[in-house]
């Protein structure tokens, strides 16, 4: 049985190392200083929820292609090309990662390593208004890096602030 998937902003902690932001649809290291990181296409990011999300189980292939392409109809070679694409990009952050994503062949795809879902954790963020004493202070390394979208809104919003309160 295949877990269905809300589509809530979803953490995932990927071989104590390498955290997975579906939000931001990004794939980094822990440490600050990584270079490594990823970003992933709308079709990868929701292969890496769906088997995240179904972790240690077997996704078959049907049931990605529904969960990846909802109503639409397109061929089972449309799913190889994203789990190669999928494949090179978590190459690129750590070749051991590749191999992380198995193939259970004749039925589907599977996640093999250690995943701890963190998005549910309680006290992961602090809600608003409240204060954050030392002890409560989360390192930035935990936090996985911003994608281009994000860094360019904010250098937006940083120009006109400064233009406008000159």
């Amino acid at each position: 049985m295949i877990k269905e998937m809300n589509i809530t902003k979803q953490r995932f902690k990927l071989n104590k190392r390498y955290h997975y932001d579906s939000d931001d649809m990004t794939l980094a290291s822990v440490e600050l200083n990584n270079e490594n990181s990823i970003i992933l296409n709308k079709n990868e990011n929701a292969l890496m929820i769906h088997l995240l999300s179904n972790y240690p189980n077997i996704v078959y292939r049907q049931d990605m292609l529904k969960y990846i392409w909802r109503e639409r109809h397109v061929g089972e070679n449309s799913l190889n090309v994203v789990v190669s694409q999928l494949r090179t990009k978590l190459k690129q952050v750590d070749p051991e990662l590749k191999n992380c994503l198995v193939t259970a062949q004749g039925e589907g795809y599977r996640w093999r390593g250690d995943v701890e879902n963190i998005s549910q954790q309680d006290g992961f963020l602090p809600t608003a208004g409240e204060k954050i004493s030392n002890s409560q202070k989360i390192p930035l390394s935990s936090f996985p890096i911003a994608s281009h979208y994000s860094m360019m809104f904010l250098s937006i919003c940083l120009v006109i602030a400064i233009l406008l309160y000159r």
